[in-house]
């Protein structure tokens, strides 16, 4: 009796299996037929028995199948073609060689089709859904380690974009450890080697407060582009921020320098002049004035010399004639304050005032042409100023009328607040 109970269940089970393989055959004639219901019923049924759920031809109809019902409009576009790449990269993994020219036409029409949608879902800035999107071709291209499309460059390219757009999905979508993840490895990649991986990956780890790794991305990337502006800029902000002055100047020297192009030569000047004055006119967090340091006179010579060297190479640029003039205001107002600070009537007090007076007016004088310089170009467009500009505009005009007020030139510091007033 045993026996038999054996042979029984023994035939039990090659019936099954015969049943699932027969859903197989009938998943391909109704789906010749038309009948994508019956066809879906069949490999669905196939796939998940344990007879035939490591059967390659199972999957491989299984993604035919889906792609039909989409066709038919039976299934969602998004979920027929997410279960058919399913279905292939299975066949893929349980028999690698079964018909290959066929398996690589299907995968390679849905990661190209995948791929249009994330472009699509990115450019509509959907950036969550163009994310998940572009992750299919980058699968796709990927089986078997990579080495299944090795040889279709122009699929390394587009799976190679896709990890890009997905990067940039990813960090407009606030999700930055995914962008810096992906990030991290298209820097490597010669298809998308390029400057801006790294300006990406030090504006995450600025947000992440992740000032260690913000350093070493910005480092390893200005050793690889050492001409990039937008790098060598981070590079400084980093040390402006940190308080690294001596290492910063020696940085914008060094970049100086090197530089052949006037206008980012003169923008590394200018930097150059705001340091030295930053450091000649030392403020406390709150913005309040600290004491000089000891070499005050070498760093507003130094700061003068910087914003000169800058305007001779781009003279029209007024926040670059602002500045240096700035220098000699400042130093004038602070040479004022002191003359106020004479309350007696002495003539040691009178000869004190008056050389003071003198000193004040010199420092005047030497501001005055970069200032009326400033406002003389921005005034001829004053209807247009971007905000930056508008401030700049106004501190002129402000800084004009002061001068002319102390120097008893009444007639032009009258002209300058009626100006004023109109620009208000």
């Amino acid at each position: 009796m045993k026996k038999v109970l054996l042979v029984a269940a023994g035939l039990s089970m090659s019936f099954m299996g015969l049943a699932q393989k027969k859903n197989v055959t009938t998943a391909i004639q109704a789906m010749g037929q038309g009948d994508l219901d019956e066809a879906q019923k069949a490999i669905d049924a196939a796939v998940l028995d344990e007879s035939t759920k490591n059967d390659e031809k199972a999957w491989m109809t299984r993604g035919d199948v889906y792609l039909k019902l989409m066709e038919a409009g039976k299934v969602p576009q998004d979920k027929a073609i997410q279960e058919a790449a399913n279905s292939y990269m299975k066949v893929v993994q349980i028999k690698p060689d079964y018909k290959t020219a066929d398996m690589d036409t299907r995968l390679l029409n849905i990661a190209s089709s995948y791929y249009n949608t994330g472009i699509t879902a990115y450019n509509n800035k959907q950036y969550p859904e163009a994310y998940n999107a572009l992750e299919l071709p980058v699968k796709i291209h990927d089986l078997d380690g990579g080495k299944r499309f090795a040889a279709n460059k122009s699929f390394d390219t587009v799976a190679t974009e896709a990890n890009r757009v997905r990067a940039y999905s990813a960090f407009y979508d606030n999700k930055y450890d995914d962008a810096a993840i992906i990030l991290n490895k298209l820097k490597d990649n010669p298809i998308t080697e390029e400057p801006n991986n790294y300006l990406m990956l030090a504006e995450i780890y600025s947000k992440q407060n992740n000032n260690a790794a913000l350093i070493k991305a910005i480092e390893e990337g200005r050793k690889k582009y050492p001409n990039d502006a937008n790098l060598r800029n981070q590079e400084l902000n980093i040390y402006i921020k940190s308080g690294k002055t001596d290492e910063l100047i020696k940085k914008l020297e060094d970049a100086v320098a090197a530089e052949k192009d006037d206008k980012v030569k003169a923008e590394l000047y200018f930097n150059l002049g705001n340091t030295y004055n930053n450091m000649a006119f030392p403020k406390d967090a709150a913005g309040k004035d600290m004491a000089k340091p000891a070499n005050y006179t070498d760093m507003v010579a130094k700061a003068i010399a910087a914003y000169q060297n800058a305007i001779k190479l781009e003279p029209t640029k007024a926040e670059y004639q602002y500045n240096a003039g700035a220098v000699y205001f400042n130093q004038a107002t602070e040479v004022n304050n002191k003359m106020n600070a004479i309350t007696g009537n002495t003539a040691a007090d009178n000869k004190k005032f008056d050389d003071l007076k003198k000193q004040r007016d010199g420092y005047f004088t030497q501001a005055l042409p970069y200032l009326e310089q400033t406002y003389n170009l921005l005034d001829a467009k004053a209807s247009s100023l971007s905000q930056d500009d508008k401030y700049t505009y106004q501190a002129s005009m402000m800084a004009l009328r002061e001068i002319y007020s102390r120097t008893s030139q009444l007639d032009k510091a009258k002209a300058m607040k009626a100006k004023m007033d109109a620009a208000k």
